[in-house]
């Protein structure tokens, strides 16, 4: 017989697992993303996940073990974001998961923004993936301006 609390604990902890694997909300998206173990990025996939700490790329091809991973990608202002990775794990027919390292403050309010972004949008909306985001925007001009004063 198990007992309720034993079994109550485990799924706790695998909770608590889950958890500290995925360090903050994640949203599905269909951004084109090129990539590569060098910063020209020779390889083209699509982040279909999210979050300010990683991403999920669809790709078919598996990157090296131990490598960085380089990414650049657009936004919805019409500018693009470069940003490095580890790959965390491969899933063979689907793509590889990365967790983003080094990033500047800059970059992470955009990913936080960007994720608000897809968070607030219906994955069924047409513009989902490409429209453009004014508030988004008028975010990332403010950081512009305190870096010019500043």
């Amino acid at each position: 017989m198990v007992c309720p609390s034993s079994t109550l604990k485990a799924v706790k902890v695998e909770k608590k697992k889950y958890e500290k694997q995925r360090r903050g909300p994640r949203v599905e998206t269909a951004i084109p993303v090129r990539w590569g173990v060098t910063k020209d990025c020779p390889r083209y996939g699509k982040i279909i996940n999210l979050s300010s700490r990683g991403c999920l790329i669809e790709s078919q091809i598996e990157p090296l073990n131990g490598k960085t991973v380089f990414l650049r990608f657009g936004l919805p202002t019409g500018h693009s974001i470069s940003l490095e990775g580890n790959p965390v794990k491969y899933r063979r027919g689907l793509g590889f998961s990365i967790e983003f390292v080094e990033l500047s403050e800059e970059d992470s309010y955009t990913l936080e923004q960007l994720v608000e972004y897809y968070r607030e949008m219906s994955p069924d909306d047409p513009r989902h993936g490409q429209a453009l985001l004014a508030d988004f925007r008028e975010a990332l001009k403010s950081i512009t301006t305190k870096d010019e004063e500043g």
